[in-house]
């Protein structure tokens, strides 16, 4: 798959986000006990892959599918460690462990962008220790998530710009065409994603949030599953669709990086920095 500018600026590296997410981690859990509270650290799980590389359309090659059909992607599960040890305690106790974590809550905080904007953020405290600890790291925590909500628009922008180019529709007409002619009657590649495992490749574009896994036992796909993703993915290495989604995104993140240019600059600063404190922290706790 082609590299993405904008994506690739956006997210870390798995082993970057190993190393912010031990530094947050251990920060939290001192300014926790410092609070007299307990912070299981939570152990670190790799993002879904579908989360920083592009699949509109389902599965690209023969390769994804081969084990599991359209159950292609890897679904890890996060670690329950931290969730486990909330259930055990009382409303009034879990009433405070929250008031430590996340602050007693107040009006939204304002957040500043690069470019001198100021936007509400999320957030209605900066007093709790998972603000804190992430402010260490990425300086102050409601400027940071702006930027990232800024990068996340952007990168929106260019899903969208990408999915209407004509030559998308043109790309689907031919794969329509041979789906036909190989027996297949779909209106797009996310018809059969959606009929064996209810999973749509473009409903997380415009969610808040990361995707969640969807819905699909373990059992092996069956040979109808096998049969259309072969035939599926068959079509679109065909009529070239990976290479015209690509090569149409990428164009449209460029265009992103160029045009938002004290965002982008303001992004790839604090980003050094973070993983730079974060590095540092890991080091002196070894």
């Amino acid at each position: 798959m082609r590299a993405l500018p904008l994506t690739n600026l956006r997210f870390y590296s798995d082993a970057e986000d190993r190393v912010v997410h031990a530094a947050i981690e251990s920060a939290v859990g001192e300014c926790m006990r410092a609070r007299g509270f307990q912070y299981p650290a939570r152990e670190f799980v790799a993002r879904p892959l579908d989360t920083v590389l592009d699949y509109p359309f389902g599965p690209w090659t023969q390769e994804e599918i081969q084990d599991g059909g359209y159950d292609f992607l890897p679904h890890p599960e996060p670690d329950a460690s931290l969730d486990e040890y909330l259930v055990t305690l009382s409303q009034s106790e879990l009433d405070a462990w929250s008031d430590a974590f996340v602050g007693v809550q107040g009006e939204p905080l304002e957040a500043e962008l690069p470019d001198g904007r100021t936007v509400e953020s999320g957030f209605r405290s900066a007093d709790g220790c998972n603000y804190e600890a992430a402010s260490a790291i990425f300086g102050d925590y409601a400027d940071y998530e702006a930027m990232r909500q800024e990068l996340d628009r952007l990168r929106e922008a260019a899903w969208d710009e990408a999915r209407a180019h004509p030559a998308i529709e043109r790309a689907l007409d031919e794969w329509r065409v041979c789906m036909g002619d190989l027996g297949y009657q779909y209106d797009s590649p996310n018809a059969p994603l959606a009929e064996f495992v209810g999973q749509d490749g473009e409903e997380h574009v415009h969610a808040e949030t990361e995707p969640a896994p969807h819905d699909h036992d373990d059992a092996a796909p069956t040979e109808a599953e096998m049969r259309v993703s072969e035939a599926d993915v068959g079509c679109k290495e065909e009529v070239g669709l990976h290479d015209i989604w690509y090569g149409l995104k990428q164009a449209a993140e460029q265009r992103s990086l160029e045009e938002e240019p004290e965002i982008i600059e303001g992004w790839r600063s604090v980003r050094a920095d973070a993983l730079a404190i974060a590095q540092a922290a890991v080091d002196d706790g070894e």
